[in-house]
């Protein structure tokens, strides 16, 4: 644009000067006197001023000719550049276009036919990048790793070149490289969200969990990640810290990250129950601040598990001691389905029946989990209720839908918390709820699962037995669907997790 200003004012500034030298001459020269050998020729104003514009021109003209005649192939050789270049961009267009759909053919072949047509130009950063997008695609993992290698060498492509390193290094497993590429990226970007979310994922999957946290405040700070979903992050990493070391046999440092973990999120329910089952081979003190931390985990988000490390607390209790002691769980958060199935169990256990149908009053309808159908039938056998009605609960238990923990991300199932979802890669994306209704059971997984109830004692297990509860047993637990994908610790190594 200023070049276009500067044209313009040129021109109206060449016209001024015309004009002026043409009124300048017809008010000061009347005519003009040539010799051409002897003659004397005399000439007009006007004609003088014609004569002078038409010497002008033809000169301009014999320049411009000159010019074409000395450097034609100079100029010849620019305009094939800019056309080679024209059609290596428009290469470029088609393969990024072709790597949006997925065809990793096409995209090969214009990539090729794009550093061909641009590998005359001294920035090539383009081309590398669209080769080594390509060659991904086509899964030519040593061809993309010397591209993005070559990236790294430009400015401009650094960063590109150390992501693209970066994902190889986590696809092949090398934790050990991705996590040094990662610090090299965000050195070279401290503030920059995509980094720093790359940044924390790479930490993540290499238990780097200070690392994790440090790249977590930098992205809140950056405004990338809002602040209170930055503090349950931070938790889940002491949680996710505090598992590593109990897993190493580092009680104090386990205990240690489990506390810092309820600081930040009080109702974060696994990380009460590893603080609890930590503290309690401790004195009186200690079972104090296990049971503070498991009142308090249950007022925002009660678990069975919770109740269960309560109860494990004073395991020596009589029942009816036990009871009155769960109360407090119950009192907490009463309208919460784990607090009513809860003081189910509690009734049972104390055989009182009548309490325990007032409790799951209602919960067969707003609440048809396994759970509910199995302790409805220990309710209606305790009563005495006919074989018929037991089969009837004990149908639907079978096929009723069973709580579990599932990934808000991608809806994988699994039977506890994990860090990060083996499916999606989420990070804290786990959260307990009730899974899609599972099919119907066939013939012998129905009959297998009623035996119990119909062949038991008058209080035989529940499908999920409460502390200290003697319940109808449930049928038996049908996987989750994907759990199998799921690395679960077993129960004493202290379950991760994420409130209701």
């Amino acid at each position: 644009m200023p070049r276009l200003i500067f044209r313009i004012l040129l021109i109206f500034a060449l016209a001024g000067a015309a004009g002026w030298g043409y009124l300048w001459i017809r008010k000061n020269v009347s005519a003009a006197s040539i010799t051409v050998g002897d003659r004397i020729v005399d000439v007009q104003a006007p004609l003088l001023i014609l004569g002078l514009l038409l010497g002008g021109i033809g000169f301009y003209m014999l320049i411009r000719l000159l010019r074409l005649v000395f450097f034609a192939p100079s100029l010849a050789a620019r305009a094939l550049e800019r056309q080679r270049e024209a059609r290596g961009v428009e290469a470029v267009t088609r393969g990024l276009a072709a790597m949006e759909v997925g065809d990793a053919k096409s995209a090969l072949h214009e990539a090729r036919k794009a550093e061909k047509l641009l590998h005359h130009r001294k920035d090539r950063s383009l081309a590398r990048l669209v080769q080594a997008r390509a060659q991904t695609l086509a899964g030519n993992a040593d061809e993309a790793r010397q591209y993005y290698e070559a990236m790294l060498e430009a400015p401009g492509t650094e960063l590109a070149g150390l992501r693209g390193l970066t994902a190889q290094a986590a696809a092949s497993g090398d934790t050990a490289k991705a996590l040094q590429l990662t610090r090299r990226a965000v050195e070279l970007r401290p503030r920059d969200p995509a980094v720093l979310s790359a940044a924390f994922d790479t930490q993540v999957a290499a238990h780097e969990w200070g690392e994790a946290r440090q790249s977590l405040a930098a992205s809140i700070l950056a405004g990338a990640v809002p602040k209170a979903v930055g503090k349950r992050r931070e938790a889940a990493l002491h949680l996710a810290e505090a598992i590593e070391a109990d897993l190493a046999g580092d009680r104090t440092r386990a205990l240690e990250e489990s506390r810092a973990a309820l600081k930040i999120a009080p109702g974060l329910s696994p990380a009460a129950v590893l603080a609890a089952r930590l503290l309690a081979d401790g004195g009186e003190k200690e079972k104090t601040e296990a049971a503070r931390h498991i009142e308090a985990a249950w007022a925002q988000s009660p678990h069975p598990d919770l109740a269960e490390a309560y109860a494990a607390l004073a395991p020596d209790d009589p029942p009816d001691t036990r009871r009155k002691r769960l109360q407090r769980l119950i009192k907490s958060y009463a309208d919460h389905p784990e607090s009513r199935l809860l003081s189910a169990e509690l009734a049972l256990s104390a055989g009182d029946a009548a309490a325990a149908r007032k409790a799951l009053a209602g919960m067969e309808v707003n609440h048809p989990g396994a759970r509910v159908f199995a302790l409805m039938g220990a309710v209606a056998r305790a009563e005495g209720a006919s074989e018929t009605e037991l089969r009837q609960w004990l149908a639907r238990a079978v096929q009723a839908p069973r709580a579990a923990w599932t990934c808000e991300s991608c809806g994988l199932t699994a039977p506890r918390w994990v860090c990060c979802c083996p499916q999606c890669g989420s990070f804290d994306s786990f959260h307990w709820t009730w899974p899609p209704a599972a099919p119907v059971a066939d013939g012998h997984a129905l009959a297998a699962a009623m035996a119990p109830l119909l062949e038991g004692g008058p209080r035989a297990a529940s499908a999920r037995p409460g502390p200290g509860v003697e319940a109808p047993a449930a049928p038996p637990p049908r996987p989750a669907p994907g759990s199998e994908l799921v690395p679960v610790p077993p129960k004493a190594e202290g379950p991760e997790a994420r409130p209701a």
